[in-house]
């Protein structure tokens, strides 16, 4: 009996010298069951499950030892029947380790509401609301297997909101924008608990992870938490949690400011500090195991190539983008996405996103520190907010296009993806004011990047495209962003706002006015008509599509070539639920609610076709940025 013991140890022993070997590679996964190892890897490669992601989300049943014991017993390469036995009789359901709870601070009829004119709106305004009682949740405490058994998830001592679907945890740039719903529910409560989590990895990690795994402690997402308390405490006027909050949002500036800068000349010759999405990584994405494995193995990259592809994928990851022709070199318009993923270069890509965030989080951090009595500290922000204005005009601006774009530092050139990723800065307030000192009509400027989205708008009726290429990658043509379509709408307002201090004429402003309207519009016909195509009804309107099994689905993205179409492309199937469609939704609802209409859904009918007799894609109007006629070719080609 002691000897079995022994060497049952010996076993245990040997996985745990194997994955930790590994783990080196992978930072901050420290786990032998859900981070790069000999376990992972076997479970994966057996292909049990369609989606990578369901094993690295099931809790064990049995303690660790016990778990790993039973793996070693499989002995050199187990079958995927063996392997999938193993898996039923050590592993529980995924997403068990969390319990649905009906928000404390939920109430049936807030006044954003009553700022909806159209009743049937209004209606649908009140469903939307109500979702948050399906996407809110607790960490168990207690778990219901064994003291000693494990899973992945990241515990959370406060509630909190997942986005649903197959994303069972919360997620950090996704947080903001449900929160931007929140708040208009009224739900302070659930929003401050949100704040407080991610506070709390803050303090224990040093970041915020891209969400609540522990796979995910590798890398972060978009640094959204800056905003998000700015976004709480303008609400609410609540700063009793400020003097914890500011250290740890410090911590977390400092993180990005130390790990993700890179150095880059600008158009006048100088250096400039600016920020990338940048993550060590050089084995296969947990959760996207086998994705990541056809990807390099598939493209017989090996070596130094393949563990630069890993470390690009999880970098795109990071960004929130996942996956786009934005990382790309030399991207193509085609719809090989395996190929385009081979030609990922994340880390050489520095985005006008990025950096325009960390201007705004800069220039919450000094208004926050100015409120609490932090002089010092204040004026260190604004320094730097100040340099980096001048880096992004210098770096990012493009005069042939109007419009920030991307760098990429293998070209030493803007990139030549547009993307709503330009209406960052507008967003920030980066491009409200000129630094560099130079001639130029402001008015023009301001109004340059939105010359052709009126079209845009018109010939894409289920929402901005997210890029012109059609790449099979989900953050590309076809699809349409919830996240983008808030970031172009609050652009717009913003710049609306600055136009008459630029001497800009009445015109302008209105002809901005009438977009931003458009723009609004579209986002609530897409999220509506989509909803009552897969069931969703209303009192005096039935589905449009009656054999739909579900009672209304508010998808993560949308089809942007039709009305009322999910989105497609990239690893995984469209989800529902959906945290930041919501809460894109209840934004729009309010801000705009007087003139929104519930317009009839002609679902799945491609709108705004091309009029062959306006400008060939060999010719420019003046003022009309280069992407827009290339827009135009590209369409007539495939038939928009």
């Amino acid at each position: 009996m002691g000897h079995h013991v022994m060497s049952r140890i010996g076993l245990v022993l040997m996985v745990m010298a194997a994955w930790v070997m590994v783990s080196a590679q992978n930072l901050g996964c420290d786990s032998p069951i859900y981070c790069p190892g000999p376990l992972l890897d076997a479970v994966q490669r057996a292909k049990i499950y369609k989606d990578s992601k369901t094993f690295v989300d099931k809790p064990t049943t049995k303690p660790l030892s016990q778990v790993l014991s039973a793996f070693n017993a499989l002995g050199p390469n187990p079958s995927a029947a063996a392997i999938k036995t193993f898996v039923d009789q050590n592993f529980g359901p995924e997403g068990t380790e969390t319990e649905p709870v009906v928000p404390r601070d939920w109430k049936p009829s807030p006044a954003f509401l009553s700022s909806i004119k159209d009743g049937n709106l209004r209606e649908w305004g009140q469903i939307v609301h109500s979702i948050w009682k399906n996407l809110t949740r607790d960490f168990k405490t207690e778990t219901a297997n064994c003291t000693e058994c494990v899973s992945s998830l990241l515990p959370a001592k406060h509630t909190f909101v997942v986005p649903g679907g197959r994303f069972r945890e919360f997620y950090y740039w996704d947080s903001y924008f449900v929160m931007e719903g929140l708040i208009l529910s009224e739900m302070f409560e659930t929003s401050q608990d949100i704040i407080e989590n991610q506070m709390d990895f803050i303090d224990k990690y040093g970041f915020v992870p891209n969400g609540a795994r522990i796979y995910y402690l590798n890398r972060s997402q978009p640094p959204m938490l800056t905003q998000m308390v700015d976004l709480y405490i303008t609400a609410t006027k609540n700063t009793s949690s400020l003097a914890r909050w500011l250290p740890l949002l410090d911590k977390e500036y400092q993180f990005w400011q130390k790990n993700r800068t890179v150095t880059v000349k600008g158009q006048d010759g100088k250096d400039y500090l600016l920020n990338r999405f940048d993550v060590t990584n050089q084995q296969p994405r947990p959760e996207s195991w086998n994705e990541d494995l056809i990807t390099v193995e598939g493209g017989n990259i090996t070596g130094d190539a393949a563990k630069a592809l890993y470390a690009d994928l999880a970098t795109a990851a990071e960004s929130g983008w996942d996956f786009s022709s934005r990382w790309e070199n030399n991207p193509t318009n085609n719809s090989d996405a395996q190929g385009n993923l081979r030609r990922l270069v994340t880390r050489q890509i520095i985005p006008v996103d990025l950096n325009s965030l960390l201007y705004a989080n800069e220039q919450s951090l000094q208004k926050l520190h100015t409120m609490a009595g932090n002089r010092d500290q204040a004026m260190l922000y604004k320094r730097e907010s100040t340099k980096r204005r001048l880096g992004m005009w210098e770096v990012f601006w493009d005069d042939r296009e109007g419009n920030f774009m991307d760098f990429n530092l293998t070209s030493g050139k803007r990139s030549i993806v547009q993307t709503p990723a330009g209406y960052w800065p507008l967003w920030s307030g980066v491009a409200l004011e000129d630094p560099r000192g130079k001639p130029t009509d402001r008015c023009t400027d301001l109004m340059r990047p939105f010359s052709d989205l009126d079209s845009v708008l018109k010939r894409f009726p289920g929402g901005i495209p997210t890029t012109f290429f059609n790449t099979g990658l989900q953050w590309d043509l076809p699809n349409s962003w919830p996240p983008l379509a808030f970031i172009t709408m609050r652009a717009l307002q913003r710049t609306i706002t600055a136009l008459p201090s630029q001497n800009c004429t009445t015109n302008s402003v209105n002809s901005l006015k009438t977009t931003l309207q458009s723009a609004a519009q579209q986002y609530i016909t897409s999220a509506f008509c989509s909803w009552r195509e897969t069931g969703g009804r209303l009192a005096n309107l039935p589905p449009t599509n009656t054999t739909a099994k579900d009672d209304g689905n508010m998808f993560e993205k949308f089809d942007a070539t039709k009305v009322g179409g999910a989105g497609s492309g990239g690893e995984y199937e469209v989800q529902d639920g959906f945290g930041w469609t919501n809460g894109v939704a209840i934004w729009t609802l309010k801000e705009f609610g007087d003139v929104l209409k519930a317009e009839s859904c002609t679902v799945g009918q491609k709108q705004g076709q091309t009029d062959n007799k306006q400008t060939s894609a060999g010719r420019r109007r003046v003022g009309v940025p280069r992407w827009a006629v290339v827009l135009k070719g590209l369409m007539q080609t495939v038939g928009l």
